[in-house]
């Protein structure tokens, strides 16, 4: 794989797109940017498996910490980092825009 290429594992179900996570490499830290599960599907174990996938992937390109950034709002996606073994490192404030306003981002990250 090219180095700081995205790479994006997708996951479907009757040919349709269910969830899907996207990370990049550089050196040996990774950048998890995006994980998504459709709603219908949220709180099936498809984020989780995707995330483990993920990491493993990870692992066999020698990748030494994951890093990603969510949102201060999106408590169960915290929940599926925290239990992962990703801690909190820090918050970026103002990160994301809202309709109204701005919302922090949390830093996470784990060693592999």
């Amino acid at each position: 794989m090219d180095e700081g290429a995205e790479t994006i594992l997708v996951c479907e179900q009757s040919s349709k797109l269910v969830g899907f996570v996207i990370f990049c490499v550089v050196l040996d830290e990774a950048s998890i940017h995006n994980i998504a599960v459709h709603p219908e599907h949220q709180g099936s174990g498809l984020g989780s498996a995707l995330l483990e996938v993920a990491l493993e992937q990870m692992k066999q390109q020698q990748v030494a910490r994951c890093l990603l950034e969510v949102r201060s709002s999106n408590k169960p996606a915290q929940a599926l980092y925290l239990g992962h073994g990703f801690g909190v490192d820090g918050t970026r404030r103002n990160y994301y825009r809202l309709a109204q306003g701005r919302e922090d981002a949390l830093l996470m990250s784990r060693a592999l």
